[in-house]
Formats: structure tokens, C-alpha cells, sequence
């Protein structure tokens, strides 16, 4: 149908992806080590089987970063494991090779049902960091639990245990901007007031992938982040949107099918303003991208239709 399938004329070159300095962590070669609070070698070399690495005393059991191959994601670092005891809280901290801390984050594993004081909780964290100069670094985990004290109103900590290993800084990164309606950008304060066409982007930092628009598509779909809400921006693609396939042709053509609930919604300002979105994200930001085909369950009836 006509008017599920739409285009962008190029005559100017509008990439708007900055490429800058790349920090995305993958797992350097040269093996894995324990070091103890002053950061000299100490203890034996964590246990590494299959797709778990184990710290010395098996309080941290990490299944993300461990791999030499890992995937490269996008800033933050995700964090993936479980230590114990569930009581205990987790900071993690990532620094360049000289030493730089870059970022950290302090959370608590997930507590589970159990009779056993040392079983492990689980944890899935995302770990911000600033950029670095230099190629390689490490990240460390703490395990840190909370000690009682002759004061009431005094608290110590003890580490439990320390888990660091050497990681590399991967160049090569993109900047992708995806766009969405914004309030407030017509002068009114109403909470839905916003043109339902020009849209403002905010931005991503990812790697550089086999065919980025795929990951603009992706995360696109995630929405607004909270602090990006905050500010008035909104989406009007449908909760729970899914792509069950996206494929281009020789010609350029992005074929992207959804799931029912993208037709979820109505009037002409929602199609507009959806339809924008998915058309400056990926058509004019992309040149491989010359037309998008948009289909729900590979039917193109009724599809961005006021």
C-alpha cells in the first residue's frame, strides 16, 4: 500500500552520526587475575569454565564481560552474574591502564528465597563510563558487606572479596540520533502539544555494527530514557511493538514488519508524528536506507492510516 511504503529524497549527505573515540568493552587476551584492595597481585587466578568466570573464593561468579569474543555493546557496560551472601552489595568500577577511574556503580544482588545464608543472588547492572585515552583497562568488582561498630551512629564496611581482570577499549563508534516528538516545542505547556512532524533526536553512542540501522531501529523502540521524559520527549510508537523480521533489497528498500500492536493508536497527528520518526531515524540518517515498506504481520492494509 502506497502509503506504508515512503521515501526521502538524498541531495545532500546527512549522515548525522558523529564517529569519535570508541569505548566498548571486550574482554583483552592475556589471561585473568585477582588483585587485593592496594591493586598488587594477590591470591589465585580466578576459575574460568565455559561461560562463567569464578573469583578466587567463589563469593563473584561473573557470566558478563567473560568472553574474548564478547559482543561489543553500547556505554554502559552491562554487568551480569550473582554473588554472595544476598546481604552483601556489589560495587563495580571500571579504569583505564593508568589507572583512571572511568565509572562505577554500587548495587545490590537480587535476594532469593533461601535457607542458606551464602546462597547466591543474582545481579544484571548497567555500568556508565567516560571515554578513555588509552586502549585497554580493567574493571573490578568489590563485594562489600556491612560491619557492625560500637557506635549506634557509626557504620563500617568490609570487602568480602575482590575481583579485577584486564579489559580492552574497542575504537570505532557511532553516534546515532533517534528522533521523537517533544512537548512544549509549539509554546504551549499542554502535555501532549508538540508538532506532530518535526521532531527533535537525542542521542545514542554504539558500535559500529554489519548494518547500523537495524540498531537505530532497536533502541529506538526502547523510547525516551527517564531523564530524556523529563525533558518532554515522547514517542508515538505503540507500547509493546515488537519487529518480527527487517531485511533490505538491492534497491534500498528497508522492509520492516511488526506485530499488531503497532497499529495500536489513532489520528492523523499519531500517524504523522510515527511515521517522522521511523523516517528521520532511518531514512534520512542512513544512506544505505532509500525507502522504508512498513508491514504488520506482512500485510500493508490499514497500516500508518489516521
Amino acid at each position: 500500500m502506497e502509503n506504508a511504503t515512503f521515501s526521502h529524497n538524498k541531495h545532500y549527505n546527512t549522515k548525522a552520526i558523529g564517529i569519535g573515540v570508541a569505548v566498548i568493552i571486550v574482554i583483552a587476551a592475556g589471561g585473568f587475575w585477582w588483585m587485593n584492595r592496594t591493586g598488587d597481585s594477590s591470591g589465585e587466578a580466578p576459575q574460568k569454565g565455559g561461560s562463567v568466570m569464578v573469583s578466587p573464593e567463589q563469593h563473584i561468579r561473573i557470566v558478563e564481560p567473560v568472553d574474548l569474543e564478547l559482543d561489543q555493546v553500547p556505554i554502559p557496560a552491562r554487568v551480569r552474574g550473582e554473588a554472595r551472601p544476598q546481604s552483601a552489595s556489589l560495587e563495580v568500577y571500571i579504569q583505564d591502564a593508568n589507572g583512571k577511574l572511568l565509572g562505577s556503580k554500587r548495587f545490590h544482588p537480587s535476594e532469593q528465597a533461601s535457607s542458606d545464608p551464602l546462597a547466591y543472588g543474582a545481579f544484571d547492572a548497567r555500568v556508565p563510563f567516560e571515554l578513555s585515552s588509552t586502549k585497554d583497562g580493567f574493571i573490578e568488582y568489590a563485594l562489600i558487606a556491612a560491619t557492625s561498630t560500637e557506635s549506634a551512629t557509626d557504620s563500617a564496611e568490609t570487602v568480602i572479596e575482590r575481583l579485577r581482570y584486564p579489559i580492552r577499549f574497542t575504537a570505532d563508534p557511532v553516534w546515532l540520533n533517534l528522533y521523537y516528538a517533544r512537548n512544549g516545542v509549539t509554546g504551549s505547556s499542554a502535555v501532549n502539544d508538540y508538532d506532530c512532524s518535526g521532531l527533535e533526536p537525542v542521542k545514542r553512542l554504539i558500535v559500529q555494527l554489519q548494518f547500523t540501522p537495524f540498531k537505530a531501529l532497536t533502541m529506538l523502540l526502547e523510547g525516551p530514557t527517564t531523564e530524556e521524559y523529563a525533558q518532554g520527549f515522547r514517542t508515538e510508537i505503540p507500547k509493546g511493538t515488537k519487529v518480527q523480521s527487517a531485511n533490505i533489497d538491492e534497491k534500498g528498500e528497508l522492509r520492516l514488519d511488526f506485530n499488531d500492536a503497532f497499529k495500536m493508536g489513532g489520528g492523523s497527528c499519531h500517524v504523522q508524528a510515527l511515521r517522522a520518526q521511523l523516517e528521520k531515524t532511518l531514512n534520512e540518517q542512513f544512506e544505505a536506507v532509500d525507502s522504508l515498506r512498513i508491514t504488520v504481520n506482512e500485510s500493508a492494509e490499514g497500516v500508518l492510516e489516521p
